[in-house]
């Protein structure tokens, strides 16, 4: 499975200034309390994200899955689970962090057509979406 580009919005109202983004992944039902990021990526120029916009991460994330991890996420016994902190300076020069996890399961459960895809939810532990205020 590849994860590519990945959007980064900037829910703030003045500019981010991204100087890392880190990921890692796991298939499990429960995840540890703790993560893991197994890749980290910079960027290669000054990159400013004005207040309510976009840009991407251009990672190009290639994550292996066992016969068995397929089969146990498509009878939803375990998902795969793909998470991160994107770290960024301020306005005012200091460092912040931003942490996203995300579960990848059936969206369409009782349908005919299973549907996979990311969505933020499954309850994981607190580390995984709150970061520290400066990083």
């Amino acid at each position: 499975m590849g994860i590519g580009r990945i959007p980064i919005k900037n829910h703030g109202r003045t500019i981010a200034i991204p100087t890392s983004f880190s990921v890692g992944w796991k298939i499990a039902t429960i995840l540890p309390e703790s993560p893991i990021y197994s890749e980290s990526v910079g960027f290669n120029h000054p990159e400013i994200i004005k207040g309510n916009d976009l840009c991407e991460v251009d990672g190009d994330f290639t994550i292996e899955l066992s016969e068995d991890d397929i089969s146990q996420i498509t009878k939803g016994i375990a998902w795969l689970w793909f998470y991160g902190p994107i770290k960024f300076r301020d306005f005012m020069n200091e460092g912040r962090e931003a942490r996203f996890c995300w579960r990848l399961a059936n969206r369409n459960p009782r349908g005919h057509t299973p549907h996979y895809d990311f969505a933020s939810d499954g309850d994981p532990p607190e580390a995984y979406i709150k970061a520290d205020d400066a990083t």
